[in-house]
């Protein structure tokens, strides 16, 4: 494929390695798994990334109107969101029916870590936003042992077919007594 394309090994193996994680999100997604970054290929992680940075340097500067583009489907008017975005840590995605549900996690101006979710659909490689960014209500840091226990279930009891952790009750209960949650 060298002499044939004439381009460069080292930009045919990364078209071959962005093939193969494409095949893979394909393949995850046509199993049924709805709940894992395991579903996005590169091109949706790109457009994610993209929104996220352009997302943050609209917030300082105060011009989120001039991301008509992605929000053309919902009127962002009377939108205005109170993130302080320092850096951007990670984020998981939903998907249900052709609507992706993004979770992020980012630290403020502060250090201190937050989060917020937003749903969009992809229309044409582009981004549509159904739902703004919209701050989670409750937002919980593990640190220390509660982190250890966390990770130990989530190893514990792997992702089922779906993407999704299947932890007992019991378990769970735990979790919640750690977080301080009431029992139901």
């Amino acid at each position: 494929m060298h002499r044939a394309s004439g381009e460069s090994y080292s930009a045919l193996r990364q078209r071959v390695s962005r093939i193969n994680r494409k095949i893979k999100a394909e393949t995850f997604q046509r199993m049924g798994v709805i709940t894992t970054k395991k579903i996005i290929t590169p091109q949706i992680n790109i457009i994610i990334l993209k929104f996220l940075q352009s997302f943050k340097e609209h917030l300082e500067t105060n011009t989120l109107n001039k991301m008509f583009y992605y929000f053309s489907k919902k009127d962002i008017s009377n939108y205005h969101p109170t993130f302080d975005i320092k850096e951007v840590l990670d984020y998981e995605v939903d998907l249900d029916d052709s609507i992706y549900t993004i979770h992020v996690v980012f630290t403020n101006k502060k250090n201190e870590s937050e989060s917020f979710y937003f749903t969009f659909t992809i229309e044409n490689n582009a981004l549509k936003v159904l739902q703004p960014p919209t701050p989670h209500k409750e937002h919980y840091q593990l640190i220390g042992e509660d982190a250890e226990l966390l990770f130990t279930l989530l190893q514990k009891y792997p992702e089922d077919s779906t993407g999704i952790h299947q932890i007992p009750d019991e378990e769970l209960a735990i979790l919640r007594k750690l977080m301080g949650e009431e029992e139901e």
